[in-house]
């Protein structure tokens, strides 16, 4: 395995909202209840006009998780050694 940092890649997780989350055409969404509301949005896409660009509202810590995530760092989390 490559030289990771374990340990940022857990605190990044830990600050993160927790999972399990589902992608969907609107974002990301948690989908265990949170606040009694079913699904809380993780990463929501923000387009009131089609015309318009789109935004995106997210928190730094999930976007810190989901960026420290990269397919680099992932396929080496499961790779055999």
């Amino acid at each position: 395995m490559t030289n990771l940092d374990l340990e940022a890649i857990k605190a990044r997780a830990e600050a993160a909202t927790a999972g399990p989350w589902e992608a969907t055409e609107y974002g990301i969404n948690n989908v265990t209840p949170v606040d009694d509301e079913y699904y809380m949005q993780v990463l929501e896409v923000d387009a009131p006009d089609y015309d318009d660009m789109a935004t995106l509202k997210i928190s730094d810590e999930d976007a810190a998780h989901i960026a420290g995530m990269d397919p680099t760092t992932t396929l080496a989390l499961v790779e055999d050694d």
